[in-house]
């Protein structure tokens, strides 16, 4: 019997092995990776843009159709003044809740142009 569990035991050992090593994926030459997260992000409400009338383009898209909105403030101004501090990740809703009409607690979500 403890010949038995011992080769169990092993078994299981090396499926994990294969499990957990074809997850460990070197990235194709050229990529590269960023840490996005951390207290160095501002966010903005853009409450004078334009977007309830904005057209939905579902996949595949041909960019070239898909139109630029800039910030209304320009961006210029929202890299460098605009906004609150915050920490990502994090939601507009985390942020501005009261600014939807939403008390605290209630379901709902933020509906409108936010620049990260």
């Amino acid at each position: 019997m403890n010949g038995a569990i011992r080769f169990r035991n092993v078994v299981f050992f090396i499926l994990i092995l294969t499990v957990f090593g074809s997850m460990v994926v070197s990235a194709d030459p050229g990529r590269w990776s960023a840490e996005l997260s951390g207290n160095n992000w501002k966010l903005w409400l853009d409450k004078k843009a334009e977007w309830k009338n904005d057209t939905l383009f579902m996949p595949p898209v041909n960019l070239a159709n898909v139109p630029v909105n800039p910030p209304t403030c320009g961006w210029d101004r929202l890299h460098n003044d605009v906004g609150d501090h915050v920490a990502v990740p994090g939601t507009v809703e985390q942020y501005h809740w009261q600014d939807n009409g939403n008390p605290v607690g209630e379901a709902g979500d933020y509906r409108g142009v936010s620049w990260w």
